[in-house]
């Protein structure tokens, strides 16, 4: 990095300015070479905006402070300007100089056409809509506020990046909450004075500098932050940058790339990185709500989130809202400043701030209400990242139940994906307090419609008392012969109704719940298919919800199991939920008599797994 006291200094002189104008051409004969050989076509690296973007990262990184909580944050999301940015970096000394021309473009390989926070230096991956990049940044500003620190963020972008709907959403983000730490520097071969003039008008620091001087870009980089204001610098870079200046000479200082190297030897040169997650203790004593109450999930949640990261040396905590009626979800965190609570103009913008401030070490929760549709592309940014931003997902209306018909399918689809349905309020506010100590970006579904308190046969409280939530276990409410009734979520009430119409008609039948939909283990799916017949009902759709994902996960282990599957099989509108699960087959009398129909057509699929265990 670049001896001194970086953008404390008064200006930029001496042997600071030096090192940077030579690692500068160091850098642009490294992406030069990159580019010859073949792999750096595919992005671009000998471009103008590769070239340009070499000074700008070289002052931003090897000026920052990198430790500590007063480390600064580097995000990139500039189209075109990959190889510049891994080329100064490397050069800074982060990684070996001819590691990422050797491999650019390569299976396993951390550097991409854009950046991603796999690259030693770089804090976020920018893999959302144009405008995530600077709500991100936004976020790693106020968790450096949050935490106490004097850390900032910088964000180098393109001007597409800037010049969205969603950006404008961040920069007013950014200016609500005064995130005077943070600096925007566009790449442009011209101050664009629209995006100048979007900027000021939201209340930022706006101004500009020659991108090939780094004395400029110091200078307008110190101004910016000593504004008060979030800062935006519109950097002049040269079109023609490609060209060299004669003050480099020809292939003097270039690394040639080792192409021969295998991908695993060459990311074992990668130094580790921190992840910048840091994970509560505190969770809270659990609450227990009597069997005869009917409370909502959501309203459970509410209450729980009061013991989030309150543990000795715990993170702050803030929660991140986007949609209608989330504000109410969060009244428990408002006591804890102004910055615990962030509501947010839409999900995107919600998922991208929620998860800078995650990776910048801050506990965080993103409510969300809404449709399920609406949170995937925030969801996919949270498991890009490896952030552990937790997600309350709440319909936005009082009497409707939880969208899981569509959220199965969003979380199901991501590789890191985990998603919980509460089948109570009991049993919500465990999961709440499981989710908040532990590591990962977790989708809790909540309903808002109040639900009964499940019941054991006995007539306790099922998920009260001793009840320790874990997402490998199927509950086992009741026990049977002859056949299996599963259920998810707040469809346990259906399924317990329905095992009390079969149970009065003299047909007593195995009923499990299950709390989690994509980590439930192989002991209790053994148990599952005990009598090799099965019936799963719950509020996703029909082809891929629960019953569609334990067919598959029984053929995974290998277990004959027939099961037949209730679901959502079509659009359906009203607030009558009674009504819509009648319509839809999913009430009380439609689940039993589908078990009815099942145990008549035994005999058709052979003998029955017997697991051999009575523990699960």
């Amino acid at each position: 990095m670049i001896p001194g006291p970086g953008f404390d200094a008064p200006e930029l002189a001496g042997p600071a300015l030096a090192l940077l104008a030579s690692l500068a051409g160091e850098a642009r004969e490294d992406v030069r070479a990159a580019a010859a050989g073949g792999r750096g076509a595919a992005l671009d690296a000998a471009s103008g905006a590769a070239l340009s973007a070499v000074t700008p990262t070289l002052v931003l990184r090897g000026l920052a402070r990198l430790d500590g909580e007063a480390r600064d944050h580097f995000v990139v999301s500039a189209p075109g300007a990959a190889a510049g940015v891994y080329a100064a970096l490397a050069r800074l000394g982060l990684f070996p100089p001819d590691a990422w021309p050797a491999l650019l473009g390569r299976a396993g390989s951390p550097f991409e056409p854009l950046p991603t926070r796999d690259v030693p230096g770089v804090d976020w991956t920018a893999a959302g809509p144009a405008g995530s990049s600077l709500a991100a940044a936004a976020g790693l500003a106020l968790a450096a506020r949050r935490r106490g620190g004097s850390g900032r963020a910088f964000l180098l972008a393109g001007e597409t990046e800037l010049a969205t709907g969603l950006a404008a959403e961040a920069r007013r983000l950014a200016r609500a909450r005064n995130l005077a730490n943070l600096c925007c520097v566009v790449l442009s071969p011209e101050p664009p004075p629209g995006l100048l003039v979007d900027f000021r008008r939201d209340g930022w620091h706006a101004s500009g500098a020659d991108g090939a001087d780094p004395r400029s870009l110091h200078a307008a980089i110190r101004e910016g932050l000593a504004s008060g204001l979030p800062s935006l610098l519109a950097c002049r870079v040269n079109a023609r940058a490609g060209e060299r200046d004669g003050r480099e000479a020809a292939g003097t200082a270039a690394i040639p790339p080792a192409r021969d190297v295998p991908v695993a030897t060459l990311l074992a040169r990668l130094p580790e990185r921190p992840s910048g997650v840091v994970v509560p203790r505190g969770a809270g004593e659990p609450a227990a709500f009597p069997p005869e109450a009917a409370v909502s999930p959501a309203k459970a949640f509410a209450a729980a989130l009061g013991g989030f990261s309150t543990g000795e040396g715990d993170p702050p905590a803030a929660a991140v809202l986007s949609g209608e009626g989330s504000a109410e979800l969060a009244a428990a965190l408002e006591a804890r400043g102004p910055d615990a609570v962030v509501p947010c103009a839409s999900p995107d913008l919600a998922a991208a701030f929620a998860s800078g401030l995650s990776l910048g070490g801050v506990a965080v929760w993103w409510i969300a209400s809404g449709p399920a549709a609406a949170l995937a592309p925030g969801l996919h940014l949270l498991d890009v990242n490896g952030a552990s931003v937790r997600v309350a997902a709440v319909p936005s209306g009082e009497s409707r139940g939880a969208d899981s018909h569509g959220l199965f399918g969003v979380v199901a689809a991501l590789p890191g994906g985990k998603l919980f349905a509460p089948a109570d309020a009991n049993q919500a506010d465990r999961i709440v307090r499981w989710v908040g100590v532990h590591r990962g970006s977790f989708v809790v579904s909540l309903p808002r419609h109040p639900v009964p308190a499940a019941r054991l046969e006995d007539g306790a409280a099922a998920f009260a008392g001793p009840y320790l939530f874990d997402p490998k276990r199927a509950d086992h409410l009741r026990a049977g012969e002859e056949i299996a009734l599963a259920c998810s979520g707040s469809s346990l009430p259906e399924a317990l109704a329905a095992w009390e119409l079969l149970a009065a008609r003299g047909t007593r039948v195995d009923l499990f719940s299950l709390p989690s939909l994509t980590d439930v283990g192989e002991g209790a799916l053994v148990a599952m298919a005990r009598t090799g017949r099965l019936v799963a009902v719950d509020e996703a759709g029909a082809r891929t919800g629960l019953g569609a994902w334990l067919q598959a996960r029984f053929n995974d282990l290998g277990l004959l199991v027939r099961v037949r599957r209730l679901g959502v099989t079509g659009w359906m509108g009203g607030d009558d939920r009674d009504e819509r699960l009648a319509r839809l087959g999913l009430d009380p009398a439609s689940v039993a008599r589908a078990v009815e129909q099942e145990i008549v057509r035994r005999g058709t699929l052979g003998p029955r797994v017997d697991p051999g265990i009575r523990s699960f």
